[in-house]
């Protein structure tokens, strides 16, 4: 068993629902648009009442937020949105790593943490005739009001809590 700390972007499910459904596997197993904000979290072990406590905690501390989903980004497999400023999104990960540094963002793959809202995995050229149509689309305003939970057993995602932001 795995989980994920995730801000959930509704705003953008008009725009990059279907993509996300046809090019994003997160969407088939129940994960909306989101924005990562710790991923993996907690995995193998279970989620108690006392991780539950302190998310509450440490997430009624940071203030909620606007947003703008503002640009197209690429990483070599994966097509995403941009959101600015990015600055609360790292805040949140520094926060709930620090509290749990066991849970390094996506493992400590990466050296740099980019917040973003995935559209689609695959390759440039799928990328290329969707690519115009989400600029197209841009900018969207976001709020982040709070931080899901979401908790995968037989490959399935639920939301397993929800913690708002102060």
């Amino acid at each position: 068993m795995t989980s994920a700390l995730v801000i959930p972007v509704p705003a953008a499910e008009p725009l990059v629902s279907q993509w996300r459904a046809e090019h994003d596997p997160a969407a088939a197993v129940g994960i909306p648009a989101h924005i990562t904000v710790l991923y993996p979290f907690m995995t193998g072990r279970p989620i108690t009442p006392q991780v539950i406590d302190d998310l509450s905690v440490l997430l009624a501390d940071r203030s909620g937020f606007s947003f703008d989903l503002v640009d197209v980004g690429r990483f070599d497999d994966t097509l995403y949105l941009v959101p600015e400023p990015v600055e609360p999104f790292v805040d949140l990960t520094s926060v709930l790593h620090d509290h749990w540094p066991e849970y390094p963002p996506y493992e400590g793959a990466f050296p740099d943490l980019v917040p973003h809202l995935t559209v689609a995995h695959g390759g440039v050229a799928e990328f290329e005739w969707m690519e115009p149509a989400l600029v197209a689309g841009l900018p969207i305003r976001c709020v982040a009001d709070r931080v899901s939970l979401f908790t995968e057993a037989e490959e399935t995602w639920t939301t397993s809590g929800s913690f708002p932001l102060g």
